[in-house]
Order: C-alpha cells, then structure tokens, then sequence
C-alpha cells in the first residue's frame, strides 16, 4: 500500500513537469529530451533514493558446478569393541546425531570382566594381610588394574569400583572425540568379540564436497587456491575450499573426473549430504561494473544516472558478464558517472506513466 502510494504520489508530481528543451549529445550516445525527469528532494525521499559512483572492477565469468557435502574419512574414529560380550545398551542410535566428547556411547555384559573386577577386589584387600610381602602385593594389583583399564575402564570408574566394593559385568563406554554419528554396525543384544568395529564417529571439524568435472574445469580449480563454495540449506554464506583429490581417471563412460574439495566447518552449520555448488571463477577482467539493483528489464536493459541534484536521465545499456549481484556493462555508462541503484522501479513506472509506454522507442545508444 505504501508503494502504491507513493507510485501516485510520483505520477501526479510528474505530470505537473515542464518539458526541457533538447540536450546535445554526450559522448557515450544521443539520447532524447523525453529521458530526463527531475525529482524534488521530498520525491527523493519517497522513492528511496541511492546513488552510488561507476567504478571499475574486476569481474568473472563463473562455472558452476554441482556438488554434495560428504564426511571427511581423514577424520572418522572407528571404535572398536576392546572386551568379548553382549551389547546390553545403545546410547546413540540415529545416523547424524551430534555426539559429544565424554558421551555414553554403549555398555557391554561381560563375564569375563565380572571375573577381572573381582581378581582386582582381592588383591586390595590382600594389602594389609601380607604387609611383609608387601612389594609382591602391589604389583598383583597393579597388574589386575592395568587389566581393567585394557577392557576400558576408566580411572573413575576403577575408583568407583574400589570404593562401593560392588562388581558389574557391565561396563560403559565413552567417546573421547566429539563429532556425529557416521556409522552404527551393532544392536542391542547382539554379541561383539574384541576388535569387532562397533560404530564411526566423524569429526565435524571438516567436510569434503564432492563433484564431477570437466577437464578445463579442473584447470580452474588448479589456478585458483581457494574455490567459493555455497550451499542451498546456508544462502547467505560463502564458504572457502581447497582441492585435495582429482581422480586420475574418467568417470565410466564419459570425459568427466571425480573431484573432492575440503572445506573447514568451524561452526558445524555444514552438514553431510547438504547439496553445493563449487563457483569457478574464469576469465577475469576489469571493466565498468554496476549492482544488478540499479538496472530496469526490458526490451533492452536501462539505468537512471544522476546528471546533477535532482535531475535523472534514463540511459539504455549493453550487459555483459554477470555475477549474483553485479553486471559488466560493456556500452552506455562511463566511470565516475553518478547511477541509481535503489528506488529505480518508481521512477521508471512513473516515467512511462508520464511519457507513454513507447516514450523509449526514439532512444540510441
């Protein structure tokens, strides 16, 4: 509602404007006298008026390439069982979830632990018993301790055991990393031998995405040190990647290679299975560039430039390379010349409201 305000507001305003009498032709084209409309600085206002200076910049053509988010194997813990038993309970259980450094990760009933807890037990109380072999007692102990602490009992645990006195055939396991579930292998009830791969953990510390490419394109990836990485679950953020494999063969079949792009995920926003895509950046050359904001679609591209305060002149452009927010223009707009780049949409509605829907027709580069 207040747009459609203002858009009348605009269109009365400019319906009161004296015609200006013909301008010469600049250096960039002629243009007709119709292309000009002043704007009070109330009416500035109420389109919202931003101005900013033409530079020149460097810009790319950019290839895309469509990737997916996968977990980096450098950095996967495997656990593995360290004692024969039955797997009494499950503290984690879904693919993906968020595992922290110290967390319960499963328990385990073993007889043969029951037997090493209590040839532990013993050997404490012996201590007092055979004083005069007092040498000889402790490192029993120390022995049956060590025992302990290779099926993976912990120092608390063992500290536990010494002060309630109270054996268990279970024992619970800890994570010493943190990270996510990468991979479950086991279940409750199932049972497990020494160095049975029970589970993954995969730090998150760092992803790989991974995708296919064509030759040149690799080239690209090569000349370029850090690759612009987006993600369509983070679409405000650009990420930086670095190249750390590139099959040396062909995918079956087709001209394309295999790639994989390390990213760091400091934050842990990125997740396994996110779809990328890797921004290559080629033939980069420096040129007139101006915001996407500042340019009116149509039979052919238009800006408005800022003659002096006040007064506007609406220019035809020739485009050429364009980026996500920014445009190469190749003919029409000098550096250093004055553009809109934001309020452009009322301006141009009010304008063929004043002139005539054809009023561009007479326009030439």
């Amino acid at each position: 509602m207040k747009a459609v305000n203002i858009f009348l507001f605009l269109t009365v305003s400019f319906f009161s404007c004296d015609k200006k009498p013909k301008e010469k032709p600049n250096e960039i084209g002629t243009q007709e006298n119709n292309t000009i409309i002043e704007l009070s600085a109330r009416e500035q206002g109420l389109v919202n008026l931003n101005i900013e200076t033409v530079r020149n910049k460097t810009i790319f053509e950019t290839t895309t390439l469509l990737g997916k988010a996968t977990v980096d194997e450098n950095k996967i813990s495997i656990i593995s069982s360290r004692i024969k038993g039955r797997v009494e309970s499950l503290f984690v259980r879904t693919t993906g979830e968020e595992i922290k450094n110290g967390e319960a990760l499963y328990s385990i009933y073993s007889e043969e632990l029951l037997t090493d807890q209590n040839e532990y037990l013993l050997a404490i109380k012996q201590r007092p018993e055979f004083s005069s072999e007092k040498n000889m007692v402790n490192k029993l102990t120390e022995a049956s301790k060590k025992k302990l602490l290779l099926w993976g009992m912990g120092e608390n645990q063992i500290n536990k055991l010494e002060q309630s006195k109270s054996p268990s055939p279970s024992i619970t396991f800890y994570s010493d990393v943190s990270g996510y579930l990468a991979e479950l292998n086991i279940s409750e009830g199932e049972y497990v031998d020494i160095g049975t791969a029970l589970l993954k953990i995969a730090q998150a510390s760092s992803v790989w995405v991974e995708a296919q490419a064509f030759p040149n394109e690799i080239n690209y990836l090569y000349q370029n040190p850090e690759t612009n990485i987006e993600f369509e679950a983070l679409p405000n953020e650009v990420f930086k990647g670095r190249i750390v494999f590139n099959s040396p063969a062909f995918e079956q079949n087709s001209k394309i290679n295999f790639v994989r792009i390390e990213i760091q995920n400091i934050n842990r926003t990125i997740k396994p299975g996110m779809m990328a895509s890797v921004v290559l950046k080629t033939d980069a050359k420096k040129t007139v560039v101006i915001p996407k904001s500042s340019i009116t679609l149509g039979e052919m591209p238009t800006v408005w430039i800022e003659k002096e305060k006040g007064k506007y002149e609406m220019r035809r452009i020739h485009t050429g390379i364009q980026t996500k927010n920014e445009i190469e223009v190749i003919h029409g707009i000098a550096e250093g010349e004055k553009i809109v780049t934001s309020g452009t949409y009322l301006i141009n509605s009010a304008y063929i409201l004043t002139n005539g829907a054809n009023s561009m027709e007479g326009m030439k580069m």
